[in-house]
């Protein structure tokens, strides 16, 4: 760094672009450097500097055999290392600069730089190409600088990353030209030019964050589409029909799997919850019940109950009041269960907004005046527009709202809008055997073990408390001091953080197979009741459903049947799903109606078939094709 020979130079982003893979030929893996330096607007319309950082990492999808050739220096072309050039970008105060790079700032000062950056032209960047080794937190401790490579799929849009999410929630037609940049800059690519899907077929995504320390890449193991297209026709010869909802019974009253979920969250249970209630009602296995806190135990208590049919366990409760926990929640706002299977509400995208849990434990006075705040700001008609995200409304938190009532600022990563995309419904796992099902839960307890063995001693009391996540760095430390009695650094606090965020991924898999292996062992994916039962534990009947119930012939049984009389031979592509077009015949019509993929091997010409009749989000019939009907 020392005989580092600074200097600039103003270029267009194609040179540069150009130089920085010339650059990656000459530097060893790992090096990290400023390429350079562009200009970017503030919120405020004031001018920033956007630093480019670049780095060589190699990269290899876990669980794949490491190259010992290579390794051993043989340099066999069979095997190749994949070395790949990482960049991000970094919006940078003249303050955060010098703080961040206090080495190059030595070089030339964040005010000399922004003033530089500030007389660049549309398409010219500040080149640089300045090493840095070490970054400096706001403890004054340094870190070792690097870009973690994160890999997501959309094969669940409620765990993707607010920037993504938000795209894929948006109809194409309704994207702005930004966002289509976005999402065509996130989305993996073959070199082919095919688009990359993991075992799914659902679309990769790729974002890199500059970060530091031993901060791991996670990589999804994935291939080209057309490889996942022949998987498909091997694997299966049948079209994949996906349930909506979960049937409440004979009776034909349905909920969400969503709503499912809430209910079993909600539920208070008349008996004591520890750890002899875990192997009483639960599943006796003491290796895996010290994963679980008193709200996981309830939780899981009351899935087996509701699938078991078992309400004696239960007072029967009043409607719910308001939980305090959105901003759209006023009035009571609770579960629904509804009388259609098609009823549009069942089936739509739940977003809101969330009310600190700090200002929550203040009581409904304040929760009043934050959604006053937030609802004068117009900051939901905001952020649908995608006029801004949620990064402003944080900092107006931070700098305006908190300070009228006292409470802590919130850190950047707090989960301020809450995106549920349609739950679908909870269904038994067809390869549910008992023998994987133990070998799961012992691999969890070892994996446990593992992270917990370079840790100190008291991290095994962290395990009960993995909520910590979601609450901010004074909270946590707070708690720690009364916990253990010590205060704790802020190196210690981002530590605990990425322990538990590991440890929670280990929880969640524990869970989700101790429901498999409810489903599996009560033989059903239902829940049994009635919409009295519903009712008596807080549920209120779908407004819609109630108006719609019996208006709606176009749901008699005589227009569930479609004849096949075409289709396409060509794809098209809608929200990356690919699709056939089939001209089909009703009863009385004819329609061209969307077949996946997937399926488009398994109906025939001149054949007939089944047919789903739903709503879409709109409220507009669509029908979906079913199994071929036979004499």
């Amino acid at each position: 760094m020392a005989n580092h020979i600074f200097k600039t130079a103003v270029v267009s982003r194609e040179s540069l672009k150009t130089s920085v893979q010339k650059a990656m030929t000459l530097v060893p893996t790992g090096t990290i450097f400023v390429a350079g330096v562009g200009k970017i607007k503030d919120y405020q319309g004031t001018h920033q500097m956007r630093l480019e950082i670049v780095q060589l990492k190699n990269l290899k999808v876990p669980d794949t055999k490491g190259n010992l050739l290579d390794t051993l220096d043989i340099r066999n072309n069979k095997f190749t290392v994949n070395n790949r050039a990482i960049r991000v970008w970094l919006k940078k105060t003249i303050e955060g600069y010098e703080k961040m790079f206090p080495q190059l700032a030595e070089q030339i000062s964040g005010l000399e730089l922004h003033k530089q950056v500030g007389e660049l032209k549309d398409d010219e960047v500040l080149s640089i190409f300045s090493p840095f080794n070490k970054i400096k937190l706001s403890d004054g401790s340094e870190q070792i600088p690097t870009i973690s490579v994160r890999q997501y799929a959309n094969s669940d849009i409620s765990k993707l990353p607010y920037r993504i999410a938000n795209i894929l929630n948006t109809l194409p037609e309704n994207r702005t030209t930004k966002q289509d940049e976005d999402l065509k800059r996130l989305s993996k690519m073959s070199k082919r030019g095919e688009k990359l899907v993991d075992e799914y077929g659902s679309q990769i995504y790729e974002i890199n964050e500059f970060t530091y320390g031993d901060d791991e890449n996670i990589l999804i193991y994935s291939m080209p589409i057309s490889e996942f297209n022949k998987r498909v026709k091997q694997k299966s010869t049948k079209p994949n029909i996906e349930s909506i909802m979960i049937p409440g019974g004979t009776t034909g009253v349905y909920i969400s799997k969503y709503s499912f979920e809430k209910l079993c969250k909600k539920l208070d249970v008349k008996e004591e919850i520890n750890k002899d209630f875990f192997f009483k009602h639960i599943y006796e296995n003491h290796k895996i019940s010290k994963f679980f806190n008193k709200l996981d135990l309830k939780y899981l208590f009351n899935v087996k109950n509701m699938l078991n049919g078992e309400i004696s366990f239960y007072e029967m409760t009043a409607k719910s009041n308001d939980s305090n926990s959105y901003v759209f929640e006023q009035s009571g706002r609770t579960l629904k269960y509804h009388l259609n299977s098609d009823c549009v509400y069942l089936k739509n995208d739940y977003q809101n907004y969330t009310v600190p849990s700090e200002i929550g434990n203040l009581g409904i006075e304040a929760v009043k005046k934050y959604r006053d705040w937030f609802i004068d700001n117009k900051f939901k008609e905001q952020i649908e527009k995608g006029e801004i995200d949620k990064s402003l409304i944080l900092y107006k938190y931070n700098t305006e709202f908190r300070k009228q009532l006292g409470v802590p600022a919130l850190n950047e990563n707090y989960e301020l809008i809450k995106i549920i995309e349609h739950s679908g419904s909870i269904t038994i796992n067809s390869e549910f055997t008992h023998e994987f099902f133990l070998d799961t839960l012992e691999e969890c307890v070892i994996k446990t073990e593992l992270i917990l063995q370079c840790k100190p001693y008291w991290y095994k009391k962290l395990l009960k408390h993995d909520y910590l996540i979601e609450r901010d760095d004074l909270y946590i430390r707070e708690k720690m001091k009364s916990l253990f009695y010590e205060e704790s650094s802020l190196l210690e606090i981002i530590k605990i953080k990425e322990f538990l965020i590991e440890y929670r991924k280990i929880k969640e898999i524990v869970i989700k197979n101790l429901i498999d292996y409810f489903m599996w062992t009560f033989k059903k994916g239902i829940i049994d009741f009635d919409k009295i039962t519903f009712e008596n534990f807080g549920l209120e009947c779908c407004k819609f459903c109630e108006t719609e119930n019996n208006s709606s012939s176009i749901f008699d049984p005589k227009h569930r049947e479609i004849k096949v009389l075409f289709i396409s031979s060509r794809s098209l592509i809608f929200q990356d799903k690919f699709f056939f077009i089939a001209k089909v015949q009703t009863h009385d019509q004819i329609l061209n109606i969307q077949i996946h993929e997937e399926d488009r091997d398994y109906y025939e010409r001149g054949k007939t078939y089944s047919c789903i009749i739903v709503r879409d989000n709109k409220g507009k019939i669509r029908y979906e094709l079913g199994l071929e009907i036979t004499d």
